[in-house]
């Protein structure tokens, strides 16, 4: 598959540094051991606008009504199923995921989320990593239902789905977004780009359950819109 460069003014390279950067002050983190050069070429004001922008996602709509009915919609019933949510932020959706009866666990790669989220529940499961290098917890068949919503676009997605598939048993359900395009509207330049058909065929030992379009723009820190899929996919046994 053919991998898409990025500018050194792409939002997905630099978001993630801007909140390493002020989180860790030196930012010995290994994410931002990777970015934070390409960070740091933006304009000063540039970087500030991403640094005032760090919780922009956090007050979206709720979609873990959409995804329950997904994995119904694929024959499994999810009460008292095991659950990762991969990009789960401070962990509002594994709360909500909990009080619907599933055992929910999350992967945040911003220790900012995962200390804030603990602190204002400590029972939740929230693990900080990246999930591109998912942590030892997350061995191969652990889960019987994985989630990553509006986080893929981040890394490699054609290197970390089969990843995150790995994590759930065989039968288990994956539900994902995958974008297939973001474009920065103000400048009218595409900042990410992939083939997302000719990845879910080069998926291997997986069925295509459930595949739908959609689009959503943000504001911050730039005007931007997504070109998405939803996507259900369950491994094959």
């Amino acid at each position: 598959m053919q991998s898409y460069g990025f500018s050194p003014h792409c939002f997905v390279e630099a978001l993630i540094p801007a909140y390493y950067y002020r989180v860790n002050g030196a930012a010995k983190t290994a994410v931002c051991k990777r970015y934070l050069s390409k960070f740091m070429t933006l304009p000063t004001q540039e970087r500030r606008e991403l640094d005032d922008t760090e919780g922009h996602w956090l007050d979206r709509n709720s979609v873990v009504p959409k995804i329950l009915d997904l994995i119904r919609t694929g024959g499994v019933e999810p009460a008292g199923l095991t659950l990762l949510d991969v990009g789960c932020a401070v962990g509002r959706d594994i709360e909500e995921f909990n009080s619907c009866g599933l055992v929910a666990s999350g992967l945040e790669i911003n220790p900012k989320y995962v200390s804030t989220g603990l602190l204002q529940n400590p029972n939740l499961r929230i693990h900080e990593g990246d999930m591109a290098n998912l942590p030892s917890p997350f061995v191969e068949g652990s889960f019987d239902l994985l989630t990553c919503f509006n986080t893929l676009f981040y890394g490699d997605t054609a290197a970390v789905l089969p990843r995150l598939i790995s994590c759930v048993r065989p039968a288990g359900l994956v539900v994902v977004t995958i974008d297939e395009k973001i474009l920065r509207q103000d400048t009218n330049t595409i900042i990410h780009q992939l083939e997302v058909r000719e990845l879910l065929s080069s998926l291997q030992d997986v069925d295509l359950l459930h595949q739908s379009y959609g689009e959503r723009e943000d504001k911050e820190p730039w005007p931007h819109r997504h070109h998405f899929y939803t996507v259900v996919l369950r491994r094959n046994e």
